[in-house]
């Protein structure tokens, strides 16, 4: 007699991710002033597209952002994730620019102690970069999760943070530099004058 077995089967459509409106979602936009961008940048193609159809679109591309944002902080975990259906090129790039960080906002924290206060404080480094508070908790956060990762790990800086966040060399080797130079924990009155200074005898 032959026997059946029962087999579940999972379709799902691949994950539209918009990189541009990641961007500004990053960059702490809410939905109506990223419509009024798509708007601006892409008036030709979006010309015979209702508002409550732009905004219903971006409003399910932020939700898509906010689920992904759950796996960003471990990387491999977005890479090894079956819900998100996305290229592998997609998830590389998601990746890079989440990690990715504003020279002036990072220049503001080092010195800083990375804790929940100095975390609440970033409202004068938002004020002096131009960049949202979101966009300077994420830039804080992410340093501070790749310094207490790798921090005290043997061998390679650089190599090390590419192992663990899977991010290109050139972005892990700044994040390199910023960490030797925030384990001087300089005051924060003192003006970064590039790298030849922090290293000089």
């Amino acid at each position: 007699m032959a026997t059946t077995a029962d087999i579940d089967v999972l379709v799902s459509d691949n994950t539209a991710v918009d990189l541009v409106l990641f961007e500004y979602w990053l960059d702490g936009y809410s939905v109506n002033e990223a419509a009024n961008l798509v708007r601006r940048n892409e008036s030709e193609f979006l010309r015979n597209f209702s508002e409550d159809l732009v905004i219903a679109d971006i409003l399910d591309q932020y939700r898509t952002f906010a689920l992904i944002e759950k796996l960003l902080p471990c990387p491999a975990k977005l890479s090894e994730d079956w819900t998100f259906r996305m290229a592998e090129s997609t998830k590389i790039t998601l990746v890079e620019k989440f990690y990715d960080f504003d020279e002036t906002v990072m220049r503001s924290i080092l010195g800083r102690k990375l804790s929940a206060r100095s975390r609440k404080d970033l409202d004068e480094v938002s004020r002096k970069s131009g960049k949202s508070l979101k966009s300077c908790r994420r830039q804080f956060d992410n340093f501070k999760r790749i310094f207490k990762t790798i921090d005290g790990i043997p061998g390679n800086m650089v190599a090390n943070i590419q192992s663990h966040f899977l991010l290109s060399e050139c972005l892990a080797q700044k994040y390199a530099n910023y960490m030797c130079y925030n384990r001087f924990e300089l005051n924060k009155r003192r003006p970064f004058r590039g790298w030849t200074s922090v290293f000089r005898n």
